[in-house]
């Protein structure tokens, strides 16, 4: 078994601990499962399923394949298998964000009422994110032809502009999620309403924020996309796709995580009044 670096060792340890949270957060989603939300829920699920199978893709190629070590310590085979299962991930993180923005606006469509221009900017949001997943994952196999030109600099053939692609398609993305957090806090702010439920409410809904942070993180790692040293710089990105997939999948079950944590803090204050009295 080859040795690890530390960036191998960061990205198993953040996406499996990811992973687990999220986990916990399907289940209790599943145990408090909502009355017309289903649709919404097995989104989530299905993301989870997908955004599983893209951290077991990246940890085996860190355990097989090399990804996380630099290019020259790794035959050419190692190489290539690393460089098609990052490139695999990076569409599974397509997939997993449409799954999670659809989510996202069926939960929008449900809470807005009869708000119809919420509706409208929902349901638009839900048809771009599918048109943004099936561009990004069509962008990541044929934007290098032969696609091998992506990892071997001894192949001969040609590549489009890759930074400039990668930004357009994380900024839409980016986008669409500031448009998906906006819409409840317009919503909220129209609602009849004590100020501090709002507050409440747009926490919860708009806990999904801190993905944000992730693809901005992404975007600024877009520079090491093409370096020479494909299997470690491309790293990175693994990583943030899969710690971006998990906390997006954890963000969409923060309704069912108040609702646990409320139900349990309720258990505790009736467990602490049987005991004043008995």
């Amino acid at each position: 078994m080859h040795k690890f670096t530390s960036l191998a060792i960061v990205t198993l340890t953040v996406n499996w601990t990811l992973t687990f949270l999220a986990f916990i957060s399907v289940v209790i989603t599943y145990i408090f499962r909502r009355k017309g939300g289903m649709l919404e829920e097995v989104l989530t699920y299905s993301a989870f399923l997908i955004g599983t199978i893209l951290v077991a893709i990246s940890s085996w190629a860190i355990v097989d394949e090399g990804q996380g070590a630099h290019q020259w310590n790794l035959s050419q085979s190692q190489v290539a298998k690393a460089a098609k299962s990052l490139l695999v991930a990076e569409a599974l993180w397509s997939l997993v964000n449409s799954l999670l923005r659809n989510a996202a606006g069926l939960l929008i469509l449900r809470i807005s009422g009869p708000m119809s221009g919420i509706k409208r900017a929902a349901c638009l949001i839900m048809a771009a994110s599918i048109a943004l997943a099936i561009v990004s994952s069509m962008e990541i196999f044929l934007i290098c032809r032969p696609f091998a030109a992506q990892w071997d600099p001894l192949v001969l053939g040609t590549c489009g502009d890759q930074i400039l692609s990668f930004t357009v398609l994380e900024t839409v993305g980016l986008a669409l999620d500031l448009v998906i957090l906006a819409l409840p806090a317009i919503f909220m702010v129209r609602l009849q309403t004590t100020k501090w439920r709002r507050i409440k409410f747009i926490l919860v809904v708009d806990a999904g924020s801190v993905v944000l942070v992730i693809t901005a993180l992404r975007m600024a790692a877009l520079r090491n996309a093409v370096s020479p040293d494909f299997s470690y710089s491309q790293s990175y990105l693994s990583l943030l796709s899969a710690a971006g997939s998990m906390t997006g999948v954890v963000c969409c079950a923060s309704f069912s995580i108040r609702t646990c944590v409320l139900k349990v803090a309720e258990f505790g204050k009736s467990s602490a009044c049987r005991r004043r009295y008995h």
